[in-house]
């Protein structure tokens, strides 16, 4: 019995102790990108760094502005790191030499080292491997012309085929975390298996709820929070549109928990206050994004 206590009383303290340094990270992030929207890169730069510090794998779309960043502000060195860490997620080299915000870094004697010095992956090949599979066969028949009048029956097959897999996947390496399975080669905000999730069944059909899983890797920190909640609206159904209208915030002082029920899939705030944006304060955000390359406030979003 004392031994169990002590085992619990350990995973109990190791719980708290991670959600803190979720907190702290998240709030770090929100605070570097406001200041880009407040024309503040040395700032943006310090909190970014501030944030990365809490967590052992900081996400990847996070790290992609914080190298903006620091390529607008010339600090070489910090943009050759994350690109370098962004590179050792299975992240596109093209997508990341072509991209106009890296443009002199690349001509830079830092940048030419990681030109010529591609990083070896940090994820598990085999996970990966096994995800672009089921990518792939969700995506085989959905491509062709007519594909659900002509192969309806076998896209549903496929579609729990692939639901019953990941499911087994997780079993046997743990939830597909950036850490685990690297990232999209062509995009930084959604997570490589998200379309097995959003193309399973719906309602009686549906093979398996994701919801439940998806919120508490959120809150472990194993999905980015903006991608999760996408990803959690889409499994159980909601109207994307109808969430987006509500999720244009912006991060305030007033401090909440990020474990709170009622506010821990709030985007632009997570575990922070959160205001309603108006749409003419969000375009004026957007002119100040587009000058440093990054995404609009909305595409930020989802």
């Amino acid at each position: 019995k004392l031994l169990f206590f002590f085992l619990c009383t350990v995973f109990l303290s190791h719980a708290g102790a991670q959600q803190q340094s979720l907190d702290a990270y998240y709030a770090f992030i929100n605070k570097a990108e406001l200041c880009i929207i407040q024309e503040k890169p040395d700032s943006s730069s310090y909190f970014f760094k501030r944030g990365f510090a809490h967590v052992p794998y900081p996400f990847a779309r996070h790290v992609y502005n914080a190298a903006v960043v620091d390529a607008s502000l010339k600090r070489f060195g910090n943009v050759y790191e994350y690109l370098k860490y962004i590179l050792e997620l299975g992240y596109a080299f093209d997508s990341l030499s072509h991209a106009p915000a890296f443009k002199d870094f690349f001509i830079s004697p830092v940048g030419m080292k990681l030109l010529h010095n591609r990083p070896e992956p940090i994820y598990n090949p085999d996970y990966r491997k096994a995800i672009n599979k089921m990518v792939a066969d969700d995506q085989f028949f959905r491509v062709k012309s007519h594909s659900y009048k002509m192969y309806g029956d076998t896209i549903q097959k496929i579609d729990k085929r692939n639901v019953d897999e990941l499911l087994h996947l997780i079993q046997q390496y743990g939830f597909p975390s950036e850490s685990k399975v690297g990232v999209d080669p062509g995009s930084l905000t959604h997570p490589l298996y998200s379309a097995i999730i959003i193309h399973q069944s719906k309602g009686v059909e549906q093979r398996y709820n994701f919801e439940k899983l998806l919120l508490e890797n959120i809150l472990r920190g194993n999905i980015e929070n903006k991608a999760g909640d996408y990803l959690v609206k889409r499994a159980i159904g909601a109207n994307t549109e109808v969430v987006y209208k509500v999720v244009h915030v912006k991060v305030i002082d007033a401090p909440k928990s990020i474990g709170n029920s009622n506010n821990h899939i709030v985007l632009e705030a997570s575990g922070y206050g959160f205001l309603p944006e108006s749409l003419e304060k969000r375009e004026k955000i957007d002119l100040r994004r587009k000058e440093l390359y990054l995404d609009t406030y909305d595409e930020n979003l989802q």
